[in-house]
């Protein structure tokens, strides 16, 4: 019965080996103490079981797992790698033998197998991929590469040829021909994202020696990515992804070793403008310009009508800007096509000076002078037309008694304010502000319009008064210097003041306003001053 029982368990633990399930063997091992002898003999019969089924793996964790001999392993590895390779599954064969450190020369060869094959079937991208992957040497592929070069190249596989002339020492002038004809191909088929791709990665068309190939070849390339990239995407009012599309390839910057290149960027340019004139006038300038930069529109040497008609665009837009008070929006527009510049065109000075000037006006009537400055500063507005338009705001607001607008206009324009009328208008605000005891308004008038009367004087010393008495001592210095308040009318308020600091002990006011006022102090005060300022430290 014990030899029964012992026969089904290794039975068992021969069963659970060849399912992997190596723990469970291990414990009925134990248990039944099983001699290590007996273990090997049933590990090596699941193993020879394995190889019949193609299991490596498992048989190779045997051999491992029960130290097996060392060459069970080394069958096991080669078994599955030559299979692997006879079946054509060359990039598990490659891994499988990396994975087990079998010799590099073993592997290459099937990584040259697997280049080859995939060269054969057409799969260029995947060939390359295993030649870089794989770092299979260069001898080794370089004849069979340069062989698929010449098949493509005369089947008109232009992209295989092409990609594999990138690759290997292959003719230039034959892999940039195979390149320019690939992009054609492309283009024909609209894949504009990948021909983006190519030439973002190999950078052809403005390459040094592009001038080797057939110039029909170039020129066939731009008439059809003219047809595909440009007008395809300005017909569908995609003007922004076109200029997108040029900077990335740099276009305008590389067309140096291009002469065929830098004709074709000018080809656009002159297309472009014409969308470039429509997104103006529907308002989108930040999108209008980024194609003038894009593009270089208005430096590429395209056609002087078409040049001239961006240029009309941008003023129209500039124009309507200003008509609708956006100075600032205008700005930007002159300043980015500067116009009325570099960029003139026949009456741009004379129209721009009627609307600038228009613009100043609107500006000051209504109370708006911090754009007014910016527009005499932008278009060097005359000073006569601003002393003008200013004289006239100046009045209306006046006669309406804005007299603040009024004022903000001489100061901050530095207008001449000796005009008869405005002098008239301004003594009538004058002495109704006087009369009506607004103090500080007739004292403000008479200074902004230099109003020479005894009364302007007075309300300025009424002024000063008031703010010296209320202890605003700067505000009452300023009044002085600004008014030119006399010495003599000043002196005894200000006596009167020093002698109440002095007796409330605020010696150091009472100096400081005996320096502004120059006031000059009888012995006695002198004396008082001094022991103040002792005593104090």
């Amino acid at each position: 019965m014990g030899t029964i029982d012992k026969t089904a368990i290794k039975e068992s633990i021969y069963e659970n080996i060849l399912k992997g399930n190596l723990h469970q063997a291990d414990v009925l091992t134990k248990d039944n103490s099983i001699v290590t002898l007996e273990v090997i003999k049933i590990a090596e019969k699941a193993f020879k079981e394995l190889m019949k089924k193609n299991q490596f793996t498992l048989a190779i964790s045997i051999s491992e797992h029960y130290n097996l001999p060392a060459e069970r392993k080394i069958e096991a590895v080669n078994t599955q790698f030559r299979l692997f390779n006879r079946n054509g599954e060359y990039e598990k064969s490659i891994n499988w033998g990396r994975k087990y450190n079998l010799p590099e020369n073993e592997i290459i060869t099937v990584a040259v197998k697997a280049f080859n094959e995939a060269l054969n079937t057409g799969n260029v991208e995947k060939a390359l991929k295993y030649k870089n992957d794989y770092r299979i040497p260069y001898n080794l592929i370089a004849h069979t590469a340069r062989q698929g070069f010449n098949i493509f190249f005369e089947q008109q596989k232009n992209l295989y040829a092409f990609l594999l002339g990138q690759e290997f020492n292959i003719s230039r002038k034959r892999m940039l021909t195979a390149g320019v004809r690939a992009y054609q191909q492309i283009l024909s088929d609209g894949d504009v994202a990948r021909f983006i791709e190519l030439e973002t990665k190999f950078i052809i068309l403005s390459d040094r020696e592009i001038g080797q190939i057939n110039e029909s070849d170039m020129k066939y390339f731009i008439k059809i990515f003219n047809e595909v990239v440009v007008r395809g995407l300005l017909n569908k009012g995609k003007a922004g992804q076109l200029a997108q599309i040029v900077d990335s390839l740099k276009f305008v910057d590389n067309r140096g070793n291009n002469p065929l290149l830098g004709t074709m960027v000018k080809q656009i340019a002159e297309e472009v403008s014409y969308s470039h004139n429509q997104i103006m006038e529907a308002g989108n300038y930040p999108e209008a310009f980024k194609l003038v930069e894009s593009f270089r529109l208005l430096s590429t040497d395209i056609s002087t009508e078409a040049k001239v008609k961006i240029i009309e665009t941008a003023e129209k837009a500039h124009h309507k800007l200003i008509g609708e008070n956006n100075l600032r929006g205008a700005k930007v527009i002159k300043d980015n096509y500067d116009l009325f510049g570099k960029n003139i065109i026949a009456k741009s000075l004379e129209t721009v000076s009627r609307i600038s000037a228009e613009y100043l006006q609107k500006a000051l009537n209504g109370g708006d002078v911090e754009n007014a400055k910016l527009a005499i500063k932008e278009y060097t507005i005359p000073k006569d037309n601003v002393n003008e338009i200013a004289h006239e705001a100046i009045v209306k607001f006046l006669r309406s008694q804005k007299n603040i607008e009024a004022f903000e206009i001489v100061r901050e324009l530095k207008i001449e304010v000796n005009d008869q009328l405005i002098q008239s208008e301004a003594m009538t605000s004058f002495e109704e502000s006087y009369g009506n005891g607004q103090i500080e308004l007739a004292t403000n008038l008479a200074f902004y319009f230099k109003i020479k009367d005894k009364r302007a004087v007075q309300a300025a010393f009424i002024l000063w008064q008031k703010n010296i008495e209320a202890g605003k001592y700067q505000q009452a210095l300023d009044l002085k210097k600004r008014h030119k308040i006399p010495r003599k009318m000043t002196e005894p308020v200000v006596s009167k003041i020093y002698n109440m600091l002095i007796a409330n002990k605020k010696t150091e006011q009472a100096i400081a306003l005996r320096h502004e006022y120059q006031l000059k102090l009888s012995i006695w005060q002198w004396l008082v001053e001094f022991f103040q300022k002792l005593f104090k430290k």
